[in-house]
This record gives C-alpha cells, structure tokens and sequence, in this order.
C-alpha cells in the first residue's frame, strides 16, 4: 500500500520503523511516529485510529502436517500440535491468547519470535503451527508453500487501522496518506490477493 502510495507521489521520501503493539503505538503516543499502520491499537486517548480494510487471521501448518488436509477441525484436534507465537507484547499474541483462552484451550508453546517472517519459515519447516494474519501468508499459501488448517470458528475477523496521535495536526502528506489508505486500502489488499492466486495458477 505504502509503495503504491509513494509511486503516485515519486517526490514522497518514507521513513518506514516496524515494531509490535506495544512499541507502535508508545511512538505514536510520543510523537515520534506520524502515522501507524497497525492491526491492534490500544485505547488511549491521545491516538486516533480508524479502520480501513478487513484483518482475518486463520491457523497455518506446513503442507506436510498430518491434518493439512482435515475438511473441519476443532481447536482441541491441535492439543498434540506445537505452536509458534509471537512475542508478549505483540498484536498477534494478544489476539492468540485471547482466543486459546476464550475457548478453553492451552496451546503448547514450542517457540515464540518477534518476527512474523521467522514464524512463517519455522512452520514451512514443520516446527509447529501457529495463528497469523491472512495478509501475512497469502503468497505462501497461494503457492502451496504453506495451508490453512480450516478450525471452526475461524478466520478470526479483525481490522486494520490507520493510527496518529489526536494532539498533533497531520502535515498535508501525512493526511493524504491517511485518506489514500482510508479509501483504497482494502481494494489495494483485494488486488494484491487476486495476484498471488493468478500467480499460483500460472495466470
């Protein structure tokens, strides 16, 4: 999104930062961010976000996991699967454990990273599985790299948002941004999809 953005706007320089929950919206908070593209933010009230596009996250295995290929699963049928989860403090692992608890079910842990790339080669690697964002793994799992364990119940719906802190006014760049992203951002999404399903179909 950032660089279909900035290619309509060849004169905009990007300083892009990544972080978890946690550290995104503490530099929105401090101002040392102006905007945040997040999938979580917390409720504070100096940070304004808004919605833009639809967040699903779903549970992946590698294509060799004895249950890849389940028409249904409950969460209990992954009791003697290990997972992979982010790091305390991310946005995933809130949504992890909010889940597994909200559905009485104790995963077993069998690593955690910081990273959402690492994750995703750990699993390809028949490590564990684990529950990702959608956008995370579309290519991989469009190419067969990766599969959705279909659990029932899932995908679990989020949002992505738009974030920037209330007290401090967005330079013009920065309010065009918000409102390209407001406006196109799940068609952007919709679009880089179709592509990675033409890709894996030789389209």
């Amino acid at each position: 999104m950032v660089s279909r953005f900035q290619a309509e706007r060849p004169g905009v320089s990007i300083h892009l930062q990544d972080g978890n929950r946690r550290e995104v919206n503490a530099m929105v908070a401090k101002g040392e961010v102006d905007l945040a593209i997040m999938g979580r933010p917390l409720d504070a009230e100096e940070l304004l976000a808004e919605p833009f596009a639809r967040h699903p996250s779903i549970i992946i295995c590698a294509p060799t996991h004895p249950l890849a290929d389940a028409p249904s699963l409950r969460l209990s049928d992954l009791a003697d699967s290990g997972f992979i989860a982010r790091e305390e403090g991310a946005g995933t692992r809130a949504l992890t454990d909010a889940y597994f608890h909200g559905q009485g079910f104790l995963p077993r842990i069998v690593m955690t990273s910081s990273s959402n790339e690492t994750i995703k080669q750990a699993v390809m690697a028949g490590i564990g599985v684990a529950l990702l964002s959608r956008h995370t793994v579309d290519l991989e799992l469009a190419l067969g790299m990766l599969r959705e364990l279909k659990v029932e119940g899932l995908p679990l719906m989020r949002s992505w948002y738009i974030a920037h802190r209330r007290s401090l006014p967005l330079l013009p760049v920065h309010a065009q941004l918000r409102s390209y992203l407001l406006e196109r951002g799940q068609a952007i999404i919709d679009s880089i999809q179709a592509g990675h399903r033409a890709l894996a179909s030789g389209g």
